[in-house]
């Protein structure tokens, strides 16, 4: 089965387009699947956690009123940031990112927000002159798609909110839903 698009989530230090990534998490799925949150097979999984001082250094955006929105989050989503765990370089995460989307033959990337995963990631993809592997015209947004289902919303009931990859997976489970709602063929 091929599953040509991928979702995409990031936990960031800012909410401008050239925020101080944290994580990225992505999960490739077939938007007119039926996932559930425990039964997506690793293989179809990507999430890394990103330094920030070469961020920092290239003058990537922090602010305040996200690090305060952080410090009010649960301990298991504050879990990103624990010591200890391992970092990926910005460029190294973005080439496996690029290598993963390249060999699931990704077309779409959906991000949950017109102006925030995607543009976000592409910012960094400039910053260290890495070509984005999704067409011009594969950008997906869930939020726009949620906004003409009848649903408003499914409950998130499994997962750490907040985490990039669990929030990925979410996503994924929140567009297939939103998909079949609407009678998309």
């Amino acid at each position: 089965m091929s599953f040509p698009d991928v979702m995409i989530d990031l936990e960031t230090l800012s909410t401008e387009k050239n925020a101080v990534i944290i994580a990225i998490g992505a999960v490739v799925f077939d938007p007119y699947g039926n996932d559930s949150f425990d039964k997506i097979e690793k293989d179809r999984m990507f999430y890394a956690r990103l330094e920030f001082d070469s961020q920092i250094n290239m003058h990537r955006d922090i602010s305040e009123s996200t690090i305060r929105w952080w410090l009010s989050q649960s301990p298991e989503a504050q879990a990103e940031f624990a010591p200890g765990k391992t970092l990926a370089f910005p460029e190294t995460a973005i080439v496996s990112l690029n290598n993963f989307i390249k060999q699931h033959r990704c077309g779409y990337a959906w991000g949950n927000g017109a102006t925030f995963d995607n543009v976000i990631l592409q910012s960094l993809y400039q910053d260290y002159g890495i070509k984005w592997p999704v067409p011009y015209w594969g950008d997906m947004d869930l939020r726009t798609i949620k906004r003409f289902s009848e649903v408003d919303s499914l409950e998130w009931p499994d997962g750490v909110k907040h985490n990039a990859l669990d929030d990925a997976k979410q996503q994924v489970i929140l567009a297939q839903h939103y998909v079949r709602n609407l009678g998309v063929k």
